[in-house]
Parts: C-alpha cells; structure tokens; sequence
C-alpha cells in the first residue's frame, strides 16, 4: 500500500507524466510546439455533470447529446489529431443511440484523457452486464495549467465555449467545479466583467458571465481550426445535389412568408450538420408521402454538412447562435419517392425575437425538369395551404 500511494506521488512530481485512472499506471504527455493546444481544447470539450464520471474497466471518452451533432463532428476529429500529436492509436468506436445520443470509445484515448484530472472520490459502483464497476469522480483544477502559459488557457476556454458558449457566457448544466475553472481562467487571461451565477433545478443551471476582450474573441474566432470544420465536413459527407436546391427552395420561399406568414429573416441561422429525425404525425394523404418517411428512416445515423448552403440569406453555424433578430431553423434529410419525383422535407423554425413565429412543417414538393418546386405543405396545426398562395 504505501509502495502504491510513493509510485503514485512521484508520478504526479514529474513533468511530462500524468497519473491515470487509480487502477492504471502513468500515462506520458507530449507538451510541445502546438499539442498543447490540442490537448486543452479538447479538455474544455468535455461535459462534466457532476463531474468527470469514470466507470471502471469502461473505455468511454465522451458523449454528446443530439442537439449537440456539430460539436460531436469536431471533437470526432480533434481526436484523430490528438492520437497522431501523442502517437496513441487513433481507432475510436463510435455509437449512436437511438434518440440520437453520440458516445466515442477508445481505450488509449480514455485512458490519456482521463490521466489529465484529479480524481476526487469513489462514488459507490455500476453494475455493467451484471457486474459491479467502480465508479470514481474526477475534476481538473489550474494546477493543470502550470507551465503551459496563457495559450493552453485559452485553448481550454475556446473549447468549453465551442460546446457551452453563448455571446457573454458559458452555460453548464451542474459542472460546478467546471464553472468555477472556467471563472477562474476568463480572470488569468485578463477578462473583466466576470461572474457566476447558479440557479436552483434539476438540473443546476450554472452559468459564467463575462466582457470577450480582443484576445479572448480572437482565440474564439481561430478555434475550432478551419482544419477541423473542413475534416468533418469531409469525414461524415455532405447532402445531395437535390437537397441542396430543395433546402434553397424552402428557404427562399420562408424568407418571403410563404408559410403561414412565419417569415424567416435574412440570413437564417441552421447548423452545419443535420441528421435523420421526423415528428410523429405527418400527415400522410398520399401513398408516395410514406415512401418518403421510408426513405429519411432508412438513411444512415450518420449526419452530413449543408456547408455549401452559405450564402448572404443563410448563415451556417459552428456553434450557438446569438439571440437577437434572427432565425433559427432545423433542417431533416429530404425523403423521395421511388422515382425521385416528389419530395418530402421536414423541418422546423423560429425566430429569435420576442412575440415572433415559430412552427414545424412537413414540406411537399415536385420535380419540375430539373427544378424542384414546392406544392403544399402542413405545419404542426395540420393546416395545408397551397404555397402558390403566398407567392
């Protein structure tokens, strides 16, 4: 026992060792050049609810909730750098749930990862395939940041923004040690303005207020690289030629008022990846429309980018968008019908501002030669009106 507790305190003295899960050795970290700023970005990636959860003999290194698809693609891809950078095996296995929930799995990259916290206590166990786990609680501290200068602050700041930022704060449900880091960090890079605040819920709602200075809006601007966008972009496939021009013909159509009025402004905001989703009441008043619902249930989990969509009229997002006057719209694949004549888009919108529209609708169109025009639609009243109408 105290040959363990020694091995452990010397492996927490020397630079360049991190100390694992309580039941793994040490784990080496390669700090140079640009890799600490793969590492701190990634660390700010991660959710801590009630701390970093740590399930004994379970390879986990992160999961992301469904709302949460662009931040999934990049972390995806962070990871890859972070193998290559630390010379860890770059195989992540990847699930998706079936209410859209994204887990990442790896033994090298959990374990690496898990080396950078302090493990706080061993909160009781799991049972996993009926067996009982142990289950510990960990959390980073500034110590970790000790000799790593300001940039592996702002790198850690710029990760934890890109998943839980909005304009002037960090959002965390619980996170509480998160929230009290992060405060601190935004305080030794030299932000003003900043406070915490907590409000009482299942869950806590913990949130950091502060006044972005140039640098700190800088570091947001630059991280995420470009590099990391477009390997996602690349990595997970981008929609068809069709659904591009079909997502143009409803946008444009939308930012005109030709749904119920519900006018979208320009540009809109939409996400840069969308995945397969469908309310449960469509309404079906043809044979081709179930066709359609068939063809979106059928398409992989996978997402893919609507990059190409950027334009003066709509605005791509890499992360949340800023309230104001704004819209924000959700887009689904676009299901066909066996000829690929007719299609079905569905899709919701809202507007940011207060007393405006919001509304989820199931769009319906035709192939015209090359043009795809829209016939009808319903919205969530289940109200159809020819979009000729409002043309």
């Amino acid at each position: 026992m105290c040959l363990t507790v020694f091995a452990l305190l010397v492996a927490l003295a020397l630079p360049g060792v991190a100390t694992a899960r309580p039941d793994e050795g040490s784990v080496a970290v390669d700090y140079s050049g640009d890799k600490t700023e793969t590492i701190f970005f990634v660390l700010g990636m991660l959710d801590e609810y009630g701390g970093r959860r740590i399930t004994e003999g379970i390879d986990q290194i992160e999961h992301f909730y469904p709302n949460e698809v662009t931040q999934a693609c990049v972390f995806r891809v962070y990871l890859d750098r972070l193998a290559a950078e630390q010379g860890l095996n770059p195989t992540v296995d990847v699930s998706w749930g079936e209410s859209g929930y994204i887990s990442f799995m790896s033994p090298d990259l959990s374990r690496f990862i898990n080396a950078q916290y302090q493990f706080t206590s061993i909160n009781g166990y799991r049972v996993v395939d009926g067996e009982k786990r142990r289950l510990s609680i960990a959390s980073i501290s500034t110590d970790q940041f000790d000799g790593h200068g300001t940039n592996a602050k702002l790198a850690y700041l710029a990760g934890a923004y890109f998943r839980y930022g909005q304009p002037g704060n960090y959002t965390f449900s619980n996170a509480n040690k998160k929230r009290n880091l992060i405060a601190q960090l935004l305080e030794d890079v030299g932000c003003k303005g900043v406070r915490k605040s907590s409000r009482e819920g299942i869950p806590f709602d913990n949130r950091v207020y502060f006044d972005a200075d140039e640098q700190l809006a800088a570091t947001f601007a630059r991280l995420p690289g470009i590099w990391a966008l477009a390997a996602a972009d690349t990595l997970l496939g981008f929609v068809t030629n069709d659904e591009l021009q079909i997502y143009r013909e409803f946008i444009g159509l939308a930012q005109n008022g030709a749904f119920d009025d519900c006018v979208l402004t320009a540009p809109c905001t939409l996400d840069r990846f969308i995945s397969p989703w469908h309310p449960s009441n469509i309404p079906q008043p043809e044979p081709w429309v179930a066709e359609a619902i068939a063809f979106i249930d059928s398409l992989p989990v996978r997402p893919a980018s609507v990059v190409e969509l950027q334009s003066d009229s709509v605005l791509v997002a890499n992360r949340y968008v800023a309230s104001g006057d704004t819209s924000w719209v959700s887009l689904n694949r676009v299901g066909f019908d066996h000829d690929r004549t007719r299609a079905l888009l569905l899709c919701w919108y809202f507007n940011m501002s207060p007393g405006r529209c919001s509304q989820m609708l199931s769009v319906y169109l035709r192939k015209q030669k090359d043009l795809w025009e829209v016939t009808s639609f319903a919205s969530d009243k289940v109200q159809w009106v020819p979009a000729d109408k409002h043309r």
